[in-house]
């Protein structure tokens, strides 16, 4: 007859650190925190280049910068939205680039008349998203046996 083993208490606390460390373990192996990094990197260059060849005019250089940062959060939220293990972090994504890209748009065009209605769009987006969340939630809950 086999005898039962009583799990060590270092097993346990191992198992017990893994579990609840395991979404931060994950989320160091996210690449698309290096690859929005890359992006500002890449586009503060392009916009210094631009500036110095007379493309973008050197007192509102950095509001080009605002709009290609807004692009790299958008292109940061799109890739989180097809990788299964990161898309609960799109959202996280794409309203600030939503809101920086917009600040700069506005700053380029010089009118500030739209601000309320992409504020106003920003909310609806959160508001929808938690809401999703929670239903979807609540339904695998429902679906779940006994």
């Amino acid at each position: 007859m086999e005898e039962e083993k009583e799990p060590k208490e270092h097993e346990d606390w191992e198992h017990k650190w893994h579990n609840e460390h395991f979404h931060y373990k994950s989320w160091r192996r996210d690449p698309v925190g290096g690859i929005f990094a890359g992006l500002v990197v890449i586009w503060l260059g392009l916009c210094f280049y631009l500036r110095h060849q007379g493309i973008i005019p050197a007192d509102t250089w950095w509001q080009y910068f605002l709009v290609g940062i807004g692009a790299a959060f958008l292109i940061g939220g799109f890739i989180r939205l097809f990788i299964a293990r990161w898309r609960r972090h799109a959202l996280g994504m794409f309203i600030p680039g939503i809101v920086v890209g917009a600040v700069g748009l506005m700053l380029i065009l010089g009118s500030f008349k739209y601000w309320p209605i992409i504020l106003v769009a920003v909310g609806l987006v959160i508001v929808i998203s938690v809401l999703v969340r929670y239903f979807y939630r609540r339904r695998r809950e429902e679906d779940r046996p006994l």
